[in-house]
């Protein structure tokens, strides 16, 4: 009886793991799906070589992603993104990247890219937000991003407009590493979309990497394209 006890709870494990994987494998489908449309309007490959090709469904507590030339935002055609937050298992230190070009601790006064661009048309944050570092490269904005933290009402102002919008809270020991960056002009289609001359030589570009809270348990991969 015990041994046939046993066998049952054994069976119900890897049942349990192989439904586990099924369901997780539709956020690695997402994942490809988006690279295979910016290919198509993009002339970089490789960006999403550094996410995992296999989730478990329980591990992950957010994805967003944004896949161009399916939408009539011409902001969001020209910006391709995908960021997948994850709760990192007992072995966590076998994710950190083992090589990258950029690490930092994130911090409001970083080099950091809106992931909507439409709002620099009206109040050009980055100029008071953030700083363009010598040598830094690009590493997103993750307030945008949900980490299941919470979020708080930022009250803007310009020209008597009033502007709110709401930033999600980001664990305060999140630790970037930047895996690959390029600032360029790499859209295959032309555009006259205006973006903020504090971008610099980084008006265009891509960025790709993960940022890791230990703290926190989680770790985000991200890529995205502007």
């Amino acid at each position: 009886m015990k041994k046939t006890t046993i066998l049952l709870a054994l069976h119900i494990i890897l049942f349990s793991s192989c439904i586990d994987k099924v369901l997780g494998h539709k956020y690695v489908a997402t994942i490809d799906n988006t690279r295979i449309m910016l290919k198509k309007s993009y002339a970089k490959q490789g960006l999403f070589e550094h996410f995992p090709t296999s989730i478990s469904n329980k591990s992950v507590l957010h994805i967003m992603f944004t896949i161009p030339d399916t939408t009539y935002s011409s902001d969001n055609y020209y910006t391709g993104f995908v960021y997948l937050v994850l709760k990192m298992g007992e072995d966590s230190l076998s994710i950190y990247p083992k090589s990258y070009i950029y690490k930092t601790q994130y911090k409001s006064r970083n080099f950091i890219l809106d992931d909507s661009f439409k709002y620099y048309k009206y109040y050009d944050t980055l100029k008071l937000r953030n700083v363009d570092i010598a040598g830094a490269y690009p590493i997103p904005y993750f307030e945008d991003v949900d980490f299941g933290l919470g979020s708080k009402r930022c009250d803007l102002d310009r020209f008597g407009f009033p502007i709110s919008v709401d930033l999600n809270n980001v664990p305060d020991d999140l630790e970037v590493f930047v895996i690959k960056a390029e600032h360029g002009y790499f859209w295959k289609k032309k555009f006259d979309l205006e973006r903020p001359e504090t971008l610099g030589i980084w008006k265009n570009g891509y960025s790709c990497g993960v940022a890791i809270s230990r703290k926190r348990n989680m770790i985000v991969y991200w890529m995205k394209a502007w």
